[in-house]
C-alpha cells in the first residue's frame, strides 16, 4: 500500500508543477538511466516542452518513438512499426524525470501547490534547508519532505515516510541559471519500492529556453495510414 501511494504521489506531484510565465518553451536533449540491481536501461531522445502542459517526446534509443502529452491525452507513436496509441486517463499525465527538472522555477519546488506546509527550516551560510509537512490526507502513508539549497541551487531532495525512514531521494549537479532561475542539468534519484530499490541517473543537455521549435515538431502529426488504438487509464 506504501508503494502504490508513493508512486502515485511522485506521479501526482510533478502534474501538479506549473512553471512560471517567464518560461514559455524549453527544448532540451536528455540521456536517462533507469533500473535496479538486476535490470538496467538507457534511453536517450529531446524533450520539447511549451506551458502550461504540452510535452513532446522523440525518443531516439533504444528504440524511435514519438510522444505527445496534453494534458490527459497522451499519443505514442512508433514510426519503424507505423503503430500508434491514444491514451485517455483520468486525471493529467506528467513526466516525472522532466517535471523534476521544470520544478525549479518554483521557489518551493511546488510543496504548497500539493499541499505541503513548511514546518521548519535551517540556515547556514550558503546553505538553507527546509523541511515540509505533508497534508493530511496522506500523513499516514507519506512522512515529511526535505530540500537543501546551496548558493540558491537546490542540490538535494529526500522524502520520508511516516516512521522516518528515507524512501526516496534525489541530488542535482551541474547547474545553469536562466532568468535568475538555476536548473540541474544532472539529476541522480534513488526511491525504495517495498525491500528493494530502483535508481534513475538523468543528464540534459543543451537546453534552450523561449525559442521557436522546429516546423516538424511544430505541425508534426501521425500519417494517416496509420491506425490510433484508443487505450482508457
Amino acid at each position: 500500500m506504501k508503494v502504490i501511494a508513493l508512486v502515485m504521489f511522485l506521479l501526482l506531484f510533478f502534474s501538479s508543477l506549473r512553471v512560471t510565465a517567464a518560461i514559455e518553451t524549453v527544448e532540451v536533449e536528455f540521456e536517462r538511466e533507469y533500473g535496479s540491481q538486476d535490470v538496467r536501461e538507457i534511453s536517450k531522445g529531446r524533450i520539447y516542452y511549451q506551458a502550461p502542459d504540452n510535452i513532446k517526446v522523440r525518443l531516439t534509443s533504444p528504440i524511435e518513438q514519438y510522444i505527445t502529452i496534453e494534458g490527459q491525452n497522451v499519443l505514442i507513436y512508433y514510426p519503424r512499426e507505423k503503430k500508434a496509441f491514444k491514451i485517455v486517463a483520468k486525471n493529467p499525465v506528467a513526466l516525472p524525470f522532466f517535471q523534476a527538472f521544470l520544478g525549479m522555477t518554483r521557489q518551493d519546488y511546488g510543496m504548497t501547490n500539493f499541499g505541503y506546509s513548511l514546518s521548519s527550516h535551517e540556515k547556514k551560510g550558503e546553505t538553507l534547508i527546509t523541511y515540509w509537512a505533508p497534508p493530511k490526507p496522506l500523513s499516514r502513508l507519506l512522512g515529511r519532505f526535505k530540500l537543501v539549497y546551496v548558493s540558491q541551487k537546490l542540490v538535494y531532495a529526500e522524502l520520508e515516510d511516516p516512521e522516518g525512514r528515507i524512501v526516496c531521494q534525489s541530488s542535482y549537479n551541474n547547474h545553469i541559471c536562466y532568468d535568475s532561475t538555476y536548473f540541474p542539468l544532472q539529476i541522480s534519484s534513488k526511491r525504495r519500492l517495498g525491500e528493494n530499490f530502483v535508481f534513475e541517473n538523468i543528464v540534459y543537455y543543451n537546453p534552450r529556453f523561449n525559442e521557436e521549435f522546429p516546423r516538424e515538431v511544430v505541425y508534426f502529426k501521425i500519417p494517416p495510414d496509420v491506425e490510433i488504438e484508443e487505450i482508457r487509464w
